[in-house]
C-alpha cells in the first residue's frame, strides 16, 4: 500500500495513520480513567480512592547533574503499582469499545494489515493441576503449542560458545540415561531433543531460519496471492518474470533470484498433468531433454510426461526409442510411470535429500563447493579426542577467525606485523606454525621426515594434513589430537605476551602438551568403555511365514556398469490377504513404516508403494538380515542381466535352487550383531 501512495496521480489523494500505543502506561488521561471506571460501576467511594493515589503522584527530574522542583503529572498511571495493571486493562477495553461503535456507525474504516498470528512463537502454559486429557484438547482446539522450557536462556547470552556447546552436551546426554535403561527412545523424540540443543548453542527460535521458495513451489500465503496478482502480467507459472522500472524493489529482488532457482530445481513426476516432457528437468537432475539437443516432431512440442504413457500404465518405449538415446531411456526405468491416482507433480531442490529449498544448499551450489570433501573435515574436527575447547578452537582456525593482528589490520585497530619477528605478518599461519615458538614445538612433537610438506602447505591443506596422516613421532595413531592441543597452547602462549602477562616461557613446552594430551586419554577411557556396543555371534536362516500369511522376501542389485535390477520371492499361495514383506535395508522399511518423505529420490516410488499397502490387504513389513534373505539378493543380480521390464519366473532358476533348498531345510549362517 506504501508503494501505490508513492506512485499515485489524480485528484483524490490518501493518508495513512500508523498508530502505536508507545508507552501507554504514561499516557492514560485522568479523565478517561475516571470515567471509565464510572461506567463500569464501581462504588464512588472507592473511585474517590484510586483516583487519589493516581493523581497524588509527584514526580522530579535531573538537570545538569541536579535534581530539578518536584511537578504533578496530568496523565500516567503509577508503574509498578499492583492496581495499575487492572486500570489499564479497563481503559483498553474501554477503548476497544469506543473503536468498534466508531466502524459501526461507519466513521472509520477497518483495514485489514495482512498479519497472521505465529503459531510457531504462540504458545499456551498450563499450571501442574491441568489434567492431561484437558490439555491435549485445548491444544487440538488453538492450535499452539504447548509451552516448553527452554536450555537456560538465560544462560546463553553470559557462556562463550564453548561453553554452551559444553553444556548442551552435559544436559543432552542426561536426558535420555534413564529411559534408555528401559526402552527405545523414538527417533522422533531423539530428533526433537536435539533441534533444542542446536537451537540453544547457535541461538536460534522456533520461526527463524526458515526460507522457502514459496512462489515457485506453489505454497498458499497472502503475499503469494499479492505478488501474483500485482506482477503475474499473465505469467502465472512465473517461468520468465516480468519486471518493469516501477517495480518495486522486493518484486526485483525476487525476480533476480529467480534465474538461480531454475539452474537447481527439477520436477518429481506425480500424475504427470503439470510437467512438460521435452522443456521440463524431469528425467536429468541438471538439464531438459531439449537442452540435450534432441529434436521430437513437432506434434509432439506440447506433449506432457503423462501422455508418454500408453493405456495400460507402462512407458511408450517402441515410440520413445525411436529418438532418445539409450541413456535417456534407462532413466525411465527408474521412474514409476504417471497415473491419475498419484499425487501432483512436486517442484524438487536438487541441492537437498527432500527436495526442499534452503538457503544453506542453495550457497554452497551458487559458489561450487564440494559437500563430500567439505563434510569430511568438520566431521573430523568435531571427532577429535580432545577436550571441547580445543575442538571449536580447531572449528575456528579452519574458518580462519583467530583475532591476530592481520585480522585486526583489516579492522584499523593495529599493524600486521608480529610483534617478535622483524617484517613478518601475524597470521594464523603464523602463530600456530611459523613463529619461532610453533618450529620449536612441532620439531620436537612430529616426525622430521615430513617437515618439507609440513612447513609447504596453506593453511586449508595444513589442516586437513594434519587431520588425516600420522605426523608423530610414536606413530601412534594420534597425531591430530596431539597437533590440536599443541595448536591450542600456541595461541594460548600467544594471548598471554599480547595481553601483558610477563611469565617466563617454559623451557620444554613440548612437554606440557603431550603432559595434558595423556591426562585427557587416560581421563577418556572410562567414558570410551562404558560406550562399547557389545557383539555376540547368531545364527541367521530364513523362516517359514505364520499361518494364513504369504511372505515377500525382496532385494535390490546395482553393477559398475550403472545397470541395476531388483527381486523378490514369493512363497506359500494360500492366501494373498496377509502378506509379510521382508527387506534387508532398515532405510527403507523406516521410510514405508513412516509418512515423512526424507528424500525427494524415489519420491514417486515410495507414494506409488504406500499406495498398494493402502489397498483392501494386511501388509507387515520387518527388516532382516541379508543371510536369511540370500533367495532374493539372486534374483535382484538376475535383474541385472536381464531385458529392462519385468519378469515372471514360473519354475525356479537355476542359479537359486540351492538357496532355496538350504531356505527348506532351515539351514542357518553365522553373523556378528550389536546386543
Amino acid at each position: 500500500m506504501a508503494h501505490n501512495m508513492r506512485k499515485m496521480n489524480g485528484k483524490v489523494g490518501y493518508f495513512a495513520i500508523k498508530v502505536d500505543l508507545s508507552k501507554a502506561y504514561d499516557r492514560l488521561n485522568w479523565n478517561f480513567i475516571h470515567q471509565t471506571l464510572i461506567e463500569v460501576g464501581y462504588p464512588l467511594e472507592w473511585i474517590a480512592v484510586v483516583m487519589n493515589s493516581v493523581t497524588s503522584v509527584r514526580t522530579n527530574v535531573k538537570w545538569n547533574g541536579e535534581s530539578a522542583n518536584y511537578f504533578h503529572p496530568q496523565q500516567g498511571i503509577r508503574q509498578g503499582d499492583p492496581i495499575s495493571a487492572y486500570l489499564f486493562v479497563i481503559c483498553m477495553d474501554k477503548l476497544s469499545h469506543l473503536i468498534t461503535q466508531e466502524v459501526q456507525e461507519g466513521e472509520w474504516k477497518p483495514m485489514r494489515t495482512g498479519q497472521q498470528v505465529s503459531h510457531e512463537k504462540t504458545s499456551i502454559m498450563f499450571s501442574k493441576n491441568v489434567c492431561h486429557r484437558v490439555r491435549e484438547e485445548l491444544v487440538l482446539l488453538s492450535g499452539f503449542n504447548i509451552e516448553t522450557p527452554s536450555l537456560g536462556k538465560y544462560l546463553a547470552k553470559q557462556l562463550s560458545f564453548v561453553g554452551r556447546v559444553t553444556l548442551s552436551k552435559a544436559v543432552i546426554e542426561a536426558i535420555p540415561i534413564y529411559p534408555m535403561m528401559t526402552s527405545p527412545i523414538p527417533k522422533t523424540c531423539l530428533n526433537e531433543i536435539q533441534k533444542i540443543q542446536r537451537a540453544f548453542i547457535w541461538g536460534d527460535e522456533d520461526g527463524n531460519r526458515k526460507y522457502h521458495a514459496a512462489i515457485q513451489t506453489g505454497q498458499k500465503a497472502l503475499w503469494i496471492d499479492v505478488m501474483k496478482g500485482k506482477y503475474g502480467r499473465q505469467n502465472s507459472s512465473f517461468e520468465i518474470p516480468i519486471v518493469r522500472a516501477q517495480d518495486s524493489s522486493l518484486w526485483k529482488c525476487l525476480s533476480d533470484g529467480l534465474h538461480n532457482f531454475h539452474m537447481y530445481e527439477f520436477w518429481a513426476i506425480g500424475n504427470g498433468n503439470t510437467v512438460k516432457a521435452w522443456s521440463d528437468r524431469w528425467l536429468l537432475y541438471g538439464k531438459s531433454i531439449e537442452e540435450l539437443g534432441i529434436v521430437v516432431l513437432d506434434n509432439m512440442q506440447s506433449w506432457k510426461v503423462k501422455d508418454l504413457v500408453d493405456d495400460s500404465g507402462v512407458w511408450k518405449l517402441d515410440t520413445l526409442t525411436s529418438w532418445l538415446p539409450h541413456n535417456i531411456i534407462s532413466k525411465l526405468f527408474a521412474i514409476v510411470p504417471p497415473n491419475n491416482a498419484s499425487a501432483a507433480d512436486m517442484r524438487a531442490w536438487r541441492g537437498t535429500m527432500d527436495g526442499n529449498f534452503s538457503i544453506a544448499s542453495a550457497y554452497t551450489m551458487l559458489c561450487n563447493l564440494n559437500d563430500d570433501e567439505w563434510d569430511v573435515v568438520w566431521r573430523r574436527i568435531w571427532r577429535l579426542q580432545v577436550l571441547e575447547r580445543v575442538r571449536s578452537f580447531i572449528w575456528l582456525v579452519r574458518h580462519d577467525r583467530l583475532i591476530t593482528n592481520y585480522r585486526k589490520s583489516k579492522m584499523h585497530i593495529c599493524a600486521p606485523w608480529c610483534k617478535h619477528c622483524v617484517k613478518a605478518i601475524e597470521d594464523t599461519m603464523h602463530v600456530l606454525r611459523d613463529f619461532p615458538l610453533a618450529k620449536v614445538v612441532w620439531c620436537n612433537l612430529m616426525n622430521s621426515a615430513v617437515g618439507d610438506i609440513f612447513y609447504a602447505a596453506n593453511l586449508e591443506d595444513w589442516i586437513t594434513l594434519n587431520l588425516n596422516q600420522d605426523l608423530g613421532k610414536e606413530k601412534e595413531g594420534t597425531w591430530s589430537c596431539v597437533w590440536a592441543v599443541g595448536c591450542h597452547f600456541l595461541w594460548f602462549w600467544r594471548n598471554k605476551e599480547a595481553h601483558g602477562d610477563e611469565s617466563r616461557r617454559l623451557s620444554q613446552p613440548w612437554q606440557l602438551i603431550m603432559s595434558q594430551f595423556q591426562h585427557y586419554q587416560q581421563a577418556n577411557i572410562l567414558h570410551v568403555a562404558s560406550h562399547v556396543r557389545h557383539k555376540a555371534v547368531v545364527q541367521i536362516g530364513w523362516t517359514r511365514p505364520e499361518e494364513d500369511w504369504i511372505m515377500l522376501n525382496t532385494d535390490g542389485a546395482s553393477r559398475p556398469s550403472s545397470s541395476a535390477g531388483c527381486g523378490g520371492l514369493l512363497r506359500n499361495s494360500n492366501g494373498f490377504k496377509k502378506i509379510a514383506l521382508h527387506i534387508d535395508s532398515y532405510v527403507v522399511v523406516h521410510t514405508l513404516q513412516s509418512d515423512k518423505d526424507d528424500s525427494v529420490v524415489g519420491w514417486r516410488i515410495i507414494q506409488e508403494i504406500r499406495r498398494l499397502l493402502a489397498m483392501d490387504w494386511e501388509v507387515k513389513i520387518s527388516h532382516s538380515y541379508r543371510e536369511s534373505n540370500a533367495c532374493g539378493d539372486t534374483l535382484a543380480n538376475l535383474g541385472c542381466d536381464n531385458e529392462p521390464g519385468m519378469q515372471v519366473y514360473d519354475h525356479c532358476p537355476a542359479s537359486l535352487s540351492s538357496l532355496l533348498l538350504a531356505d527348506v531345510m532351515g539351514i542357518a549362517t553365522p553373523r556378528v550383531i550389536s546386543l
